[in-house]
């Protein structure tokens, strides 16, 4: 039983919430993984909370930094 709970664990946190987030903040599920584990490494158990969020702020800035400094062609 403690083998199955660790199995499902490991596929939700792994497999299942990178995709449901890609889903709804827009990130791709490498860019999710790579930002929840930087945040982690760099400010602990907060730094796993803020870690999406601040990846799709910074997404949404550099896209709109991208769309208003652009070269018009």
């Amino acid at each position: 039983m403690l083998l199955l709970f660790v199995v499902v664990n490991q596929f939700e946190a792994v497999i299942l919430a990178p995709l449901i987030l890609e889903e709804r903040v827009g990130l791709h599920p490498i860019i999710v993984i790579f930002a929840v584990l930087s945040g982690g490494a760099l400010f602990g158990i907060i730094g796993t909370l803020i870690a999406v969020p601040i990846a799709a702020i910074i997404k949404v800035l550099f896209l709109y930094c991208r769309s208003k400094y652009a070269p018009i062609k």
